[in-house]
């Protein structure tokens, strides 16, 4: 169809975009209207293609709580953030896709897996209604941070078809990863932007600082996501490393040395241990033959894990000396700070009062399960400081029992891939979603790294990837087995003939 020049109504449809057009030349679009303009565009591609909100939601989220301090140049800091609700908007697009393609396919349950995931979705938006003891509107932004991501999992289980799909978006993930770490080390070499430091003044946050020097926080949404991301980012350099080749080891080298050095500058202790015992598996706990040995060996390292991220040094010595005395007084500098001294973090843990805050509020949450068996409701237990505490309390027992028999199966079908694959690609690539549901299993002790961007997004991925690899090597395995019998019935056929 073309459009005629004297249509009626072109006219009228030239002025009123000429006037729009004048007025965001002058005039800077508000919060708002960025986020209605952004999930608008976005979202009739989300309800289409599903594997463009695959691609969306593990990359350009990264990026949003860098556009959004972008505006405390211009403006106050808001309570709440219409810009942080795109990603949302998107994920809700891609559940709704997801659910329409179940119906139009007559999709059946038939995997244990997604149904324990299905079941676990359902009993977390009924925790938002069921025995909360709080308003449904702060037990809806409770389960935002607690159930919406969830369904992710699928995202990798259900829409993925091949390898080589799988790799590609290993390649665009690991790119911008990397992306995100050259900006945190423009950070730390060269200083913060005006509207990094805008955002700064702004939170009242005292993790941001350790003894008054401001911790790193890159494109993320504070340094504790950083942390979670340069974790990331090293295993991905891992991979890289693992796959052969000098292109490929050589770009392996620059990943990893890229998320070492934010990792080593912005995180605590505890990221520090997920990283290391993450290599540790990826490199050598996954070379161990056996289930009897493997299973010894995973428990000693949770219980390393647990031992070394319990405490550090009193705070008195670590955290609660101010910025001017040591950039006026002392001769240390970020490294010293950052670095050098926190390595000892990992001695005295039962003399830090962080540890025991944290006990103490963990026997809390314990001692009330007994009278809420079911959990609280969403958003009812604050900050848990351990990610299986939280749904423990909120979610309670069914909750719990959820989660972790959702675990068990992913370390169970990861293993399987990494012992009957014969595809080195489909091996590689197992280890390495396995140690991403590792490494945060041991986040997850000391803290709720499934809450929030990049930790939510990639957790469920990981277990949705390991599920495909884990169906493609079944499905693989049963169509070698049924060669031979195929073979021996033609055999039959021809020598009857």
């Amino acid at each position: 169809m073309q459009v005629k020049v004297d249509s009626p109504w072109i006219y009228p449809l030239i002025a009123a975009l000429g006037i729009l057009f004048a007025y965001k030349m002058v005039n800077i679009p508000s919060r708002t209207e960025i986020a209605i303009f952004a999930i608008g565009i976005f979202l009739i591609p989300a309800l289409k293609y599903p594997k463009f909100s695959t691609y969306y939601l593990l990359t350009f989220p990264l990026f949003v709580p860098f556009f959004r301090r972008l505006y405390y140049l211009v403006g106050e800091r808001v309570q709440t953030d219409p810009i942080m609700l795109i990603s949302d908007g998107v994920m809700i697009a891609f559940l709704a896709s997801l659910i329409l393609l179940w119906i139009y396919n007559k999709e059946r349950c038939r995997d244990i897996l997604s149904a324990l995931i299905v079941a676990f979705t359902l009993w977390l938006f009924a925790k938002v209604f069921l025995q909360n003891l709080i308003p449904i509107v702060q037990a809806l932004y409770g389960f935002k941070f607690n159930g919406l991501y969830v369904p992710f999992f699928f995202a990798g289980s259900y829409f993925l078809y091949s390898l080589a799909g799988l790799q590609r978006i290993i390649t665009v993930v690991t790119i911008t990863f990397m992306a995100t770490a050259c900006y945190t080390i423009w950070q730390i070499v060269i200083g913060f932007p005006a509207f990094d430091q805008a955002w700064m003044d702004s939170v009242t946050f005292t993790t941001l600082y350790i003894e008054g020097i401001p911790r790193p926080f890159g494109t993320y949404v504070s340094p504790a996501a950083l942390s979670d991301a340069m974790c990331i980012l090293l295993i991905l350099g891992a991979y890289w490393l693992a796959r052969g080749g000098m292109v490929q080891k050589s770009f392996g080298l620059i990943v990893m040395a890229a998320g070492t050095y934010p990792l080593l500058i912005a995180t605590v202790r505890t990221n520090w241990i997920a990283a290391v015992m993450g290599l540790y598996f990826f490199f050598i706990f996954l070379r161990i033959m056996g289930p009897w040995k493997k299973g010894i060996h995973l428990v000693l390292l949770v219980l390393v894990a647990v031992a070394l991220s319990a405490g550090s040094k009193t705070e008195d010595e670590t955290q609660n000396r101010q910025l001017s005395s040591h950039m006026q007084n002392d001769e240390r500098g970020i490294h010293d700070i950052m670095v050098k001294e926190r390595v000892q973090a990992v001695s005295n843990p039962m003399q830090e009062y962080s540890l025991l805050k944290r006990m103490d509020t963990w026997k809390g949450i314990w001692n009330y399960s007994f009278t809420y068996p079911l959990g609280r409701g969403q958003n009812t237990t604050g900050y848990a400081h351990s990610y299986y505490f939280q749904i423990l309390g909120e979610t309670g027992y069914p909750g719990l029992l959820f989660f972790l028999a959702i675990l068990c199966l992913f370390f169970h079908r990861g293993f399987y891939v990494v012992r009957m694959a014969t595809d080195p690609a489909a091996i590689l690539l197992a280890r390495l979603f396995l140690t991403m549901v590792f490494m945060f299993s041991i986040l997850n002790l000391t803290g709720t790294h499934l809450h929030s961007n990049p930790g939510d997004i990639y957790f469920w991925f990981s277990g949705g990837a390991l599920a495909f690899l884990y169906r493609h090597v079944r499905d693989e395995a049963a169509t070698v087995k049924d060669e031979p019998a195929t073979t021996h019935s033609l055999q039959v056929e021809s020598s009857g003939a």
